[in-house]
């Protein structure tokens, strides 16, 4: 019995947010008028919103880059590389990289293949 009772918050929420066949709408909107927002849905959504925010960073910040995957790698493999230093902005998100013997990588570098870097 006490286990029921731990469960009934969730066993609620999936109720209120489940589209009955008579109505085809679930009792959270007919009460209220509007969908319910599922919590995850809210904190997936804000954390893409950050993570897509165009990073700015300024020439001489201290980056990581993201290494490309091949079908060497594992998902044990690191996922990001070196410490670089940004040279200069080519574009809305584009930098250009030098390692830190003062050597240009080459291409261009897109924000969300760079991560600031802290020592």
């Amino acid at each position: 019995m006490r286990r029921w009772a731990e469960e009934l918050p969730q066993v609620l929420w999936s109720y209120h947010t489940t589209p009955h066949s008579s109505t085809n709408k679930t009792p959270f909107r007919l009460t209220f008028g509007t969908e319910a927002v599922i919590p995850i849905k809210e904190y997936t959504t804000r954390r893409q919103q950050q993570r897509l925010a165009p990073k700015h960073f300024q020439p001489h910040d201290l980056v990581l880059k993201k290494i490309t995957r091949t079908t060497d790698n594992n998902k044990l493999t690191l996922a990001w590389e070196g410490q670089y230093r940004i040279t200069e902005e080519v574009g809305r998100g584009a930098y250009c990289l030098e390692n830190l013997a003062d050597k240009k990588i080459p291409r261009t570098w897109n924000f969300i293949n760079l991560r600031v870097y802290n020592n």
